[in-house]
């Protein structure tokens, strides 16, 4: 049975309760109070969703608040059942809603606030126990109205951050979920597997006390998972893998960090958002590195959005088609011009020195003027090595021209004078002269003697 919260059982406290928890004002004009809760019920009942602040109120004002009201409780219940009566039960039923409401948005952390809100939640099942098994035997039957929390059905309570129309869709049974936890280290973590209690919860149509109604509290449940199945050291093991867990090759901006909050989302200890920025930026890919070294980035959305600009960049680039000149150009004088390889090749300047010795690769004198012994063979013409001017092929190709009363010399002269050479040493050595002969260089031209 799930109970209504109606406006105006409701003492002062606890309206001012209602509005702050939803984001509105609790201060000024206490007559407005019951009338400006009024107005975002039925805002909420027809399916007005709006965005809930944090929790504004400590474990120790619920506790001190919802304790005394469970005693209260107990009280109308008992005078209910000795004398039933329709306004009666109106209260008893917003007082269960509004303390069931309180004990849900409650923030504990240590472990005595979780042992004093499961005590809470035991005897107000208790109670709760009580009144409907009353209900069911004196009254008619009570219609259950399910609203919604953020998107998540629960009771018409505090809970809720918004009060939607009463649904009679029927949910799936949770048994037909086909859903399991073992907590073998081979299947899924706890934490996925609450993330996916919660999602087909909210798909489904079931509320926190269809998902587990043999206990008091999904929540408590909830917890107790976390401390059994969790290890000791599960936020320091989990802080290491998220240092580790880098941006893949393929990977776009956008799931990356979407992943990463996922791992922050799920440690105990929530980490600061500078220190969740520093650690993404030291783990994308050594591509978005690159890029984003200049700008100054001071939140993940900021920098989700750079690495937006980053893909589309990128996406262009690797789309580019270079210009190609077609013909049937509107404008032809305007169409690209491909330039040759030729036109657009630079040539390298070497720098020469005026003289240089072929001898000694001294820079001051030339090879004719050289003082030091003859080192090499070479051609007094181009420096070619092992060669002379007459035997170098460059060199003999040219028309020479020397001094006074020079001789030009061409190609076929000197192929003459070669075979002329040869035909002379024949003759003479037929007529049994052995005299040897000697070919020596004087300023450049070969000399045959003997």
């Amino acid at each position: 049975m799930l109970f209504k919260l109606n406006v105006d059982p409701l003492l002062k406290t606890e309206i001012q309760y209602e509005l702050k928890v939803r984001g509105l004002h609790s201060d000024g004009n206490i007559a407005n109070f019951p009338s400006n809760l009024r107005d975002v019920l039925r805002e909420e009942s027809q399916g007005v969703v709006k965005e809930r602040p944090q929790y504004p109120f400590q474990f120790t004002e619920d506790y001190d608040v919802v304790s005394p009201l469970l005693t209260e409780l107990e009280s109308l219940i008992t005078k209910l059942f000795s004398r039933p009566d329709k306004n009666l039960s109106l209260t008893i039923e917003t007082k269960f809603s509004h303390s069931l409401g309180r004990l849900n948005n409650s923030n504990t952390i240590e472990d005595d606030e979780i042992a004093k809100e499961n005590e809470l939640f035991v005897k107000l099942t208790s109670l709760r126990t009580r009144y409907e098994l009353f209900a069911m035997k004196f009254s008619s039957p009570v219609t259950s109205v399910v609203t919604y929390t953020s998107g998540m059905p629960t009771l018409a309570t505090s809970d809720a951050s918004v009060t939607t129309r009463v649904i009679s869709c029927k949910s799936t049974p949770v048994a037909k979920w086909n859903l399991r936890f073992s907590g073998d280290q081979k299947g899924v973590s706890v934490n996925a597997f609450i993330e996916r209690v919660n999602e087909l919860m909210l798909a489904r149509n079931v509320t926190k006390i269809q998902l587990f109604k043999e206990a008091w509290d999904w929540n408590s449940l909830v917890k107790l998972l976390f401390s059994e199945f969790r290890s000791v050291d599960y936020d320091e093991r989990l802080l290491d893998e998220i240092k580790r867990r880098t941006q893949g090759s393929d990977e776009s901006m956008r799931i990356f960090i979407s992943v990463m909050r996922t791992m922050f989302s799920r440690m105990t200890e929530k980490l600061s958002a500078e220190k969740q920025l520093k650690i993404i930026l030291r783990n994308i890919s050594s591509f978005y590195q690159t890029h984003l070294g200049l700008p100054e980035i001071y939140s993940i959305d900021e920098l989700l959005l750079y690495g937006r600009k980053i893909e589309e960049r990128r996406y262009a680039i690797e789309s580019y088609v270079p210009a190609s000149r077609k013909r049937g150009n509107l404008e032809v004088d305007l169409a690209y011009i491909r330039t040759t390889s030729a036109e657009t090749q630079s040539t390298a300047v070497v720098t020469i020195p005026e003289f240089q010795c072929w001898n000694c690769d001294d820079p001051d004198h030339r090879a004719v003027q050289c003082s030091r012994l003859r080192r090499k063979k070479f051609s007094y013409k181009c420096s070619k090595p092992e060669v002379t001017v007459a035997s170098c092929p460059t060199c003999s190709q040219k028309r020479t021209k020397q001094g006074n009363g020079s001789t030009l010399i061409d190609e076929r002269e000197t192929k003459f004078m070669k075979n002329k050479v040869l035909l002379h040493y024949v003759l003479e050595h037929s007529t049994s002269d052995e005299r040897p002969y000697v070919t020596v260089e004087i300023m450049g031209r070969e000399i045959l003697a003997y």
